[in-house]
């Protein structure tokens, strides 16, 4: 027999918040006083941090999805040599082995990029929450 269980609205809204990339600042104000431990231990959870990251980019090529094509396609420009994508972000997963930067790519072969890895992360993140662990697996990537 299959078990239910409950989650709090608030905890999954502060955590869906956390993961798509709402700006800490913002987190803070609205969930740390009622959600500060789930919040605290968002901040600790690498698997959480990763699929933040690769959401805060998602976002920005959503919004910049010509620009960025448009630079990448007539100025020859990457992820990293655009000032509108947050570098630090992109330096951190590459070094945790998730590959972002890819030469002669244009703007929908990264979304479909950034897409993929969510999708494959997610249930990563959801095992790693229920209390599974260990490095990501190659077969994820």
């Amino acid at each position: 027999m299959k078990q239910n269980t409950t989650v709090d609205t608030k905890d999954l809204v502060t955590t869906i918040a956390y993961l798509i990339g709402v700006r800490k600042n913002v987190l803070e104000q609205c969930f740390m006083e009622s959600s500060q431990d789930l919040l605290q231990s968002l901040y600790a959870s690498q698997s959480a941090t990763i699929i933040r990251y690769l959401c805060k980019l998602r976002t920005t090529l959503f919004c910049t999805f010509k620009k960025t094509d448009d630079e990448m396609r007539y100025n020859l420009k990457n992820l990293t040599s655009l000032e509108w994508y947050d570098h630090k972000n992109i330096a951190t997963l590459e070094s945790w082995g998730i590959p972002i930067i890819k030469a002669n790519y244009r703007s929908e072969k990264y979304m479909l990029d950034l897409n993929d890895l969510i999708n494959k992360l997610m249930p990563w993140l959801y095992c790693s929450r229920i209390g599974a662990s260990g490095p990501i697996s190659e077969s994820f990537l």
